[in-house]
């Protein structure tokens, strides 16, 4: 059997699709779309059609989340780089758009112990030469 596509359903099993979006109740949706609710088969009627165009619903449900994810990280963006916005909010947004790029890891930092007492003076100077190295100056601020 074909996959069944959106754009080939009745308008209204397409309302149907779309109320069911908007509310999230399949006999609302069903109601809302024109179909009769008399009788006691309405709610099986809801149920099968829900059924029937179950993998449309899921594709369309992921389509909307995907817009509002673009539209989430406009915002995101905006408030970021908003001067007006307080600074917890602007690092928070900081974070979370790092975190949504995945690059929100820190470093793998690999850490050595040495007894300073087992170096020589030669090694010493060479370790603090290497750490004075790695100290970034930005601002008024020091990074390491």
């Amino acid at each position: 059997m074909a996959d069944i596509v959106f754009d080939d359903l009745l308008d209204k099993q397409q309302k149907f699709i779309d109320m069911y979006l908007d509310l999230g109740d399949r006999n609302e949706a069903y109601r809302k779309a024109g179909y009769s609710v008399e009788g006691r088969a309405w709610k099986a009627n809801a149920r099968a059609m829900f059924l029937k165009f179950e993998a449309i619903i899921e594709a369309r449900v992921e389509t909307r989340i995907g817009e509002g994810a673009l539209l989430a990280l406009t915002v995101i963006q905006e408030l970021m780089e908003d001067p007006n916005c307080p600074p917890a909010v602007r690092l928070k947004c900081a974070q979370d758009y790092l975190k949504r790029g995945g690059r929100d890891r820190d470093p793998e930092v690999k850490v050595v112990h040495t007894k300073e007492s087992a170096m020589s003076d030669k090694e010493l100077d060479a370790e603090i030469t290497a750490l004075q190295g790695k100290v970034i100056t930005y601002g008024s601020a020091k990074l390491q």
